[in-house]
This record gives structure tokens, sequence and C-alpha cells, in this order.
């Protein structure tokens, strides 16, 4: 990133390929400014932040915003302006995420709390809709194929009657339900 003559005029011609479309071009700037993005981010990323984001994402954010927004509206005619440029839009958009993330309550981060000892608050492991599903339907087709002293066993475990009272209430001996369950269950 020399300031000689040839170098700026280098740098010019470009820019005018990368405002023209050449993706080779566009690589080049990546290339030779992407490093500059990165530590301008570094430098201003705070601490508490480092595990919530990294610093290539910032620089993507910037890249993203210079190729679509930016290079066509300033007449770029130095690597110290764009050097300039980069790491404003750098700044910015890490100061932004600060501010949302320490500001805002939706997700700033002094109000998170560790999880760890207090398992209560973690949920639990749910089915997804299909699981549930298909497990309704395996549970139909289990129910389809038993008698119909089987299927009121199944349907009253099911609904979390002990084995004692299901056999009271269906007038069988506690082993026999005991002995039909062992049985739909191996």
């Amino acid at each position: 990133m020399t300031t000689s003559l040839e170098s700026r005029s280098d740098f010019v011609r470009l820019i005018a390929k990368v405002q023209a479309g050449d993706e080779t071009a566009a690589r080049k700037l990546y290339e030779r400014y992407g490093p500059v993005i990165v530590s301008a981010v570094r430098r201003r990323l705070d601490a508490r932040l480092r595990s919530k984001f990294d610093s290539i994402d910032f620089a993507q954010d910037v890249w993203a915003s210079f190729f679509t927004n930016v290079i066509d509206k300033y007449e770029l005619s130095t690597p110290q302006q764009l050097v300039g440029l980069l790491t404003t839009m750098a700044r910015n958009k890490v100061l932004q995420t600060q501010r949302r993330r320490t500001q805002r309550q939706k997700y700033n981060i002094e109000r998170e709390a560790s999880l760890q000892g207090r398992a209560e608050l973690v949920p639990a492991a749910q089915q997804t809709p299909s699981q549930i599903v298909m497990d309704k339907e395996a549970w139909d087709r289990l129910l389809a194929r038993q008698p119909p002293v089987y299927r009121r066993i199944l349907l009253l475990l099911r609904e979390g009657f002990p084995h004692e009272k299901i056999a009271d209430d269906l007038g069988l001996s506690l082993k026999t339900v005991q002995r039909v369950i062992r049985k739909l269950t191996t």
C-alpha cells in the first residue's frame, strides 16, 4: 500500500474495475485490504462480545456493505482513502453491535446468566412434529392389532393408571395385567 504515482494509478484502475463489476478485481481488493478490516474490528470489539462474534463476521458485513452500497458512492483515489473508509465502516458496525448488545434489553449481554448447575431451567428435548405424528401412527397400529381387553389395558396405562387400578377396573388379576404389559413391551 505505497503511495507512489504508479501504485496510485494502479489503485485507481483496480477501483474502476471493481466498480465495473470485475470479480477478479474485487477479489484482489478483498485480499489486499481484508486484513485491515479484521484488524480494525479486533481493536474495537469488546472482550465480552468476543465469545459471541467472530472478527471475520464483521469483516464480511463490511465487505457486503462496501460492494453493494458504498463502492459507487465514493471517489477513491488512494489506498489510504480506502483504508480510512473500510476501518470507519468496521468501527461503526462493531459499535452498532456493541450498543445493541449492551444497551438494549432484548439482547443485553449484561442480562445473561450461566445455566451451570441450574438444570431445571434448561428445556427438555422435545419431539419434532413429524416424530409426534409417526409415534401416533405407530400407537394406532399397535392398538389396531390387539384384542379389545389388551386395547383397554394399553389405553388405561397410557392415561397413567397404576397396574392395580387397571386390574380392578377391568375385573382382571394383577398378574394378568402385568403379563399383558410385559408381552406387549418385549
